[in-house]
């Protein structure tokens, strides 16, 4: 091999990895921003994820029938340069979408519907031209081998699929490690763009013949050094500062942003109206100063610590900053400890020095905890008179997790003698609807698995009271511990409180809840966060309610027996419409598994992403690490199937392998419910650092043998591809001949495995996880494995003289 060859070959490696790169940091860079746009909820983690990757799909679909073109050079080098011009407008959608399409007003919500569109307008043209990449770029490494007559030609598919899973790895850490929180995604943006310029220009330099650019390029040659020299300069990243602004005015239009900045955690927007100033966490309205809604606060914070007799020791769980600190403190506590998620956002709150954050945060019986609160209660050894929630309803994971059994027995443990625990859930008087009454019988069935004695309050925010020693709840003691503290105020009079604990609507809207029949709600079976979305989905889309009541009665059987007829009709129908010319062809089974594998590695990384929130209260800083890790397991995989068995094994070795691939996978996703389930109480013990590792390795080892299969697949069936297509070296060519009667089988494998992803990305995070749970999840899974599994082994097939079972 000349020094020219090898010199095109590294450039090509090189390349191939800065793609990998780029699309990772694009890609998260997108999701940060749709988490703010679509206030937190992690649902958008599975739908984004999943858009993209039927974005990419489609993508390589069209650069697979570019890339045997003689400008397939040429397509190359167009779409990395489109790339870095696409992305910066891509992300200016991401945070202006909503408003544009739909004219929602800032803080308004859309249903799951607009948020599935919206998402994928935003992804289609960076992810379609990323997807086009990578057909593209394993021509021209097959090419650049070809030229040298090298004997590497059949894996350059293998390696440009690794390499490119390198980059992935590497701009995952990168991101997560560095970047999360330093720089705002203009920024990021335009230096993406940057770096993609310089590669063309890199590229079109050393990879045309004699090093001289195409002369029917060198406009275009010459355009891309402009514009790469214009952005590089000050005036290049004045530039971001104004996309950022602008693109800010217009996802808040007529509000005065005084503060916007991404930390590890989230995202904090502030904003200012004639001195009030309203802060916004993940897109969501947290609280308001110096004019909070002080009759909401009064409430609940005077009706709650009034139910106990001597509050002393009060921890506080989120939501406190903005008036209900204030209001506890007034109850002649002694010490309220105050726990803060994201260290920023009281930094931010107290920078404006407006009451009553101030004081609160100034108070000397007030001790800020910067910490998740289910970590506090897991690791603290104090005990408390009174725990109170912030105004939290379970509308994320993140929240959700707030409102769990598991949450519950946490507090339990906490609570001193004669403690109280007290919180608040979408309610009324008058009407409850009936999943409003359906989320509210979750979270008492679940508070009531934990303590002996539970107090239901109605009203606009049902209050929940919760204790193993008997509540006190009458309106004469609640008014006589108001006096004796000291606590005179307009709205706290003895006839409020009479009207507030009527015993006649306690007891009708009590009976009411319980005669509801739900299922508590847990951490991996999160009732309290679907019936959420059902009560949401009452004001923003009635036919998505309709839908999610058709699947919560579904049982698991159900699926599975779905399952086994998919798998009947697969196996019979082949050999009824093709006959014996192809009851050999194990293309169909191969088919099937790929694309179940593509399912169950998008299943693996959301559970895992999940499970991590879960246990952790923030999944914002490391869904990069995450992401990267789970890279690292397809990368380790993928290296190891093309350097081990793709081409020094036989057919039938890697018949064999493949099958105990399917076998691996069956074991993980059995045992990944109970390892998630045991390091719960893992997390009461480890330390962080070793925790997270384990997260880490665990999602390696998820993706290791699903990045084995995927080379092994395609040499397995490389024999049957059409002459012409392995003459092109297209690993992503998806269309034979014109004599030809199949699509390529390696094409169908890449498309059957993205299409796997795409539909494990919205189903399981829009339906599957939140109607049934994690373990019933992961049940139907692993019976869909297993019958791809059975299909292997049972359907025959002929290599050469021999037959495979």
């Amino acid at each position: 091999m000349s020094l020219t060859v090898r010199r095109s070959e590294a450039l090509i490696k090189l390349f191939t990895i800065l793609i990998g790169i780029t699309g990772m940091m694009g890609q998260l860079l997108l999701l940060r921003e749709l988490l703010v746009t679509f206030y937190g909820n992690e649902l958008v983690i599975g739908i984004v994820i999943a858009n993209w990757v039927i974005m990419e799909a489609i993508g390589s679909f069209f650069g697979g029938k570019i890339s045997t073109s003689q400008s397939s050079k040429l397509w190359y080098f167009l779409f990395l340069a489109l790339y870095a011009l696409v992305l910066p407008a891509a992300l200016y959608f991401s945070r202006t979408a909503v408003v544009i399409l739909f004219d929602v007003l800032p803080g308004e919500s859309i249903n799951i519907w607009e948020h599935f569109l919206s998402s994928i307008l935003i992804l289609v043209f960076p992810a379609l031209i990323h997807g086009a990449l990578y057909p593209l770029g394993t021509a021209m490494l097959k090419d650049v081998r070809d030229s040298a007559n090298v004997n590497l030609s059949r894996q350059s598919a293998g390696d440009v699929y690794i390499l490119e899973n390198l980059g992935t790895l590497i701009g995952g850490l990168f991101f997560t490690i560095i970047l999360v929180d330093k720089y705002h995604s203009f920024t990021l943006g335009i230096a993406i763009t940057v770096v993609h310029l310089m590669a063309v220009i890199m590229g079109t330099t050393f990879l045309s013949k004699r090093g001289k650019v195409p002369r029917k390029t060198e406009g275009i040659y010459l355009v891309l050094i402009i514009l790469a020299v214009v952005i590089v300069s000050p005036w290049g990243f004045d530039v971001a500062d104004t996309l950022h602004e602008s693109s800010l005015e217009q996802q808040w239009w007529g509000a005065n942003i005084v503060h916007y900045e991404n930390t590890p955690y989230g995202n904090i927007t502030t904003l200012e109206s004639d001195g009030e100033y309203t802060f916004y966490y993940d897109g969501r309205p947290v609280f308001t100063a110096p004019v909070p809604d002080m009759a909401r606060i009064k409430d609940f914070i005077h009706v709650s610590a009034a139910s106990h007799s001597s509050p002393e020791e009060v921890l506080m769980v989120g939501g406190g900053m903005g008036g209900s600190i204030a209001q506890l403190l007034e109850h002649e506590v002694s010490g309220l400890k105050y726990v803060e998620l994201d260290p920023n956002l009281p930094g931010v709150a107290g920078k404006y020095q407006v009451s009553p954050v101030k004081e609160e945060l100034e108070d000397p019986r007030v001790e800020l905890e910067i910490t998740d609160g289910r970590q506090y209660l897991r690791q603290t050894e104090n005990n408390y008179d009174l725990i109170v929630m912030g105004f939290i309803t379970p509308e994320t994971l993140q929240t959700n997790r707030l409102f769990t059994v598991e949450f519950y027995e946490l507090v339990e443990q906490t609570l001193a003698e004669g403690g109280l625990l007290a919180f608040t859930a979408p309610g009324s008087r008058e009407y409850m609807s009936r999943e409003m009454k359906q989320l509210n019988a979750s979270l008492f069935n679940s508070v009531s698995r934990v303590f002996s004695d539970i107090k239901l309050i109605p009203g606009d925010d049902n209050i929940y009271l919760a204790s193993n020693d008997e509540i006190n709840l009458t309106p004469q003691v609640l008014y006589q511990r108001l006096e004796e503290r000291d606590i005179t105020t307009e709205m706290m009079t003895e006839s409020y409180l009479e009207y507030r604990l009527d015993p006649g609507v306690k007891e009708k809207i009590t009976k009411d809840i319980k005669t509801m029949e739900v299922q508590p709600n847990f951490d991996f079976n999160p009732k309290g966060f679907f019936y959420t979305l059902q009560h949401w989905g009452t004001m923003f889309s009635p036919t998505m309610v309709q839908f999610l009541d058709k699947l919560e009665s579904f049982e698991p059987i159900y699926y599975i027996a779905l399952i086994a007829l998919i798998f009947s009709v697969v196996y019979i129908v082949p050999r009824i419409a093709l006959v014996s010319r192809y009851s050999s062809d194990l293309s169909i089974p191969l088919l099937i598994a790929i694309f179940i594998s593509g399912i169950i590695a998008m299943a693996f990384d959301l559970f895992i992403m999940f499970s991590f929130q879960t246990f952790y209260g923030s999944i914002y800083k490391m869904t990069g690490f995450l992401l990267a890790s789970f890279m690292l397991g397809m990368f380790l995989g993928g290296n190891w199937s093309v350097s081990k068995l793709v081409s020094t094994q036989t057919k039938e070795i890697q018949i064999r392998t493949f099958k105990l691939c399917e076998l691996v996978l069956i074991l993980l996703i059995f045992g990944l419910g109970s390892l998630i389930y045991a390091m719960g109480s893992w997390s009461r013990v480890l330390p962080d650092f070793i925790f997270i590792g384990i997260f880490g390795i665990l999602a390696v080892v998820s993706a290791f043998p699903i990045g084995v299969q995927f080379p092994l697949a395609v040499s397995i069936l490389e024999d049957d591809w059409d002459p012409k297509c392995k003459s092109t070296g297209n690993f992503a060519k998806s269309i034979k001949t014109e004599n030809s009667k199949f699509v390529s089988t390696a094409s169908a494998l890449y498309a059957a495995d993205l299409l796997g992803g795409w539909i494990s990305g919205l189903v399981i995070s829009m339906v599957l996880f939140p109607v049934i749970g994690l373990v019933n999840t992961l049940i139907v899974l692993g019976f869909m494995k297993v019958g791809s599994l059975l299909l292997l082994c049972f359907y025959p097939v002929k290599y050469g003289t021999s037959n495979h079972y």
